[in-house]
């Protein structure tokens, strides 16, 4: 038997998948019972989206810092932020439709 068809190769993405169906459908639970109980679904829906960036967020920002911490980020996001407040110098743009080498 391969190792590719192994069953540790796909059991972390089915039970991932099991607990995103479990938590797809505790939400569906949950806006029913709100909703019923007189929530307005105009509320609800600004709490689920207010939620819904929330609750992600420091994941991702910490993902982000551990992906990004490199010299090679760092020099290449002080660059970009020189160009960005260097002065444009006219004498130098040439349109690319002059440029028909």
């Amino acid at each position: 038997m391969k190792a590719s068809s192994s069953i540790y190769s796909w059991a972390p993405q089915a039970a991932a998948m099991i607990v995103i169906q479990l938590l797809y459908g505790g939400l569906n639970i949950l806006s029913k019972l709100t909703l019923d109980h007189g929530m307005s679904y105009i509320v609800f829906t600004a709490y689920r989206h207010a939620l819904a960036a929330l609750i992600p967020g420091p994941f991702a920002f910490a993902l982000e810092n551990m992906i990004y911490t490199s010299n090679n980020f760092r020099n290449n996001f002080l660059v970009r932020i020189a160009r960005f407040f260097e002065k444009p110098s006219l004498k130098d743009f040439s349109p690319s439709y002059k440029n028909w080498d």
